[in-house]
C-alpha cells in the first residue's frame, strides 16, 4: 500500500497549520516524508477543515508554486509522486505543468471547469466524497445507510467525471472521512471499506489525526498517530491503495510489522 504524506502549506490547518507555512520549511518536510518512506506527497495550500476560510485559486497557488516545482524535481529520482489537493481547476493545470501527477480534489468537482481540466491534463484524480463547503457540511451529515449512500454519491460524481472525458483508469476514491461525517460515521466507513473497492477503482483513505480518532483517543498528535498507523494496516490488510497520513514513518513501520507477521504465518 501506498502511503501518501501531508504537506500543509497553510496557517490554518486543523493538525500541523503554521509548521509548514514557509516555502523552504515545506520543501524541507516534503524531503523528510521521502525519507520517511512516502511514495506520494500531497500539497496543499488552502485548510479544508470544518469552518477554514476559502482562497481563490491564485492566493493558493501562489503559497505552494515553489514546493510543488522543488519537490517534483526532488521526487523525480526517487519515484515519489506530487499530489495536488485542490478544488480549483488553475491550480490544476499550473500543478501539473510543474510536475504534479495527481489532483487530489476534496469536493469531487465542484469547480465547473475541474472535471474537463482533469481529462485535458491527462493525471490521475481523486476525487473524495463531500457534501457543501467547509462553512456548511456538518449540518449535512444525515444519511439513512453512510457507507450505501456515500458509495452511491460517488458513483453519480464518478459518472460525471467519466462522461466529461476522464478515464476511469485515473480515478482514485475517497469517502472523505471528516467530510460532512459526524459521529460514529468515519468508523462506519473505515469498516465498510470493502465495498468501496467494490467500486472498481482505487481508492484512497485519509484518517490521519481526524476528530474521529481525537474522540477515541485524546488531543495529542502523538497519540493519534498511534491509532492512524493502526488504521493504516487495516486500510492495507483490506487492499486499500494509498493512505494518506501526516506520520509517514509509523505507518511504514505498522505496515513492516504486519507484513513480518504474514510472512511467518504462511510459513508455519
Amino acid at each position: 500500500m501506498h502511503l501518501m504524506g501531508i504537506i500543509n502549506v497553510t496557517p490554518d490547518s486543523f493538525s500541523d497549520g503554521g509548521k509548514w507555512a514557509n516555502a523552504q520549511q515545506a520543501i524541507a518536510h516534503g524531503i523528510d516524508l521521502m525519507d520517511q518512506g512516502a511514495t506520494i506527497l500531497d500539497i496543499g495550500g488552502e485548510s479544508t477543515r470544518p469552518g477554514a476560510q476559502a482562497l481563490t485559486w491564485d492566493e493558493e497557488w501562489a503559497r505552494i508554486e515553489n514546493v510543488v516545482s522543488e519537490l517534483a524535481r526532488q521526487g523525480e529520482s526517487r519515484g515519489v509522486v506530487i499530489s495536488i489537493d485542490t478544488y480549483h481547476s488553475q491550480t490544476a493545470r499550473r500543478a501539473v505543468a510543474s510536475g504534479a501527477g495527481i489532483i487530489n480534489d476534496v469536493t469531487g468537482g465542484a469547480d465547473p471547469d475541474m472535471f474537463a481540466t482533469v481529462s485535458e491534463l491527462g493525471c490521475d484524480y481523486i476525487l473524495q466524497h463531500s457534501r457543501g463547503n467547509s462553512q456548511t457540511m456538518n449540518a449535512l451529515a444525515t444519511y439513512h445507510n453512510i457507507v450505501d449512500d456515500v458509495c452511491a454519491e460517488l458513483r453519480e460524481r464518478r459518472d460525471l467525471a467519466v462522461a466529461a472525458g476522464i478515464s476511469p483508469e485515473r480515478i482514485i476514491i475517497d469517502p472523505g472521512l471528516g467530510f460532512a461525517k459526524m459521529g460514529d460515521n468515519d468508523w462506519d466507513i473505515l469498516a465498510g471499506i470493502d465495498q468501496f473497492n467494490a467500486l472498481g477503482h482505487r481508492v484512497l483513505v485519509g484518517a490521519s489525526r481526524k476528530r474521529f480518532i481525537g474522540r477515541l483517543v485524546g488531543d495529542d498528535s502523538a497519540d493519534r498517530d498511534v491509532s492512524t498507523g493502526v488504521i493504516s494496516g487495516y486500510l492495507a490488510q483490506h487492499g486499500v491503495w494509498a493512505a494518506r497520513v501526516h506520520n509517514v514513518r509509523s505507518s511504514v513501520a505498522v505496515l513492516a510489522t504486519l507484513e513480518k507477521l504474514h510472512q511467518h504465518t504462511n510459513v508455519r
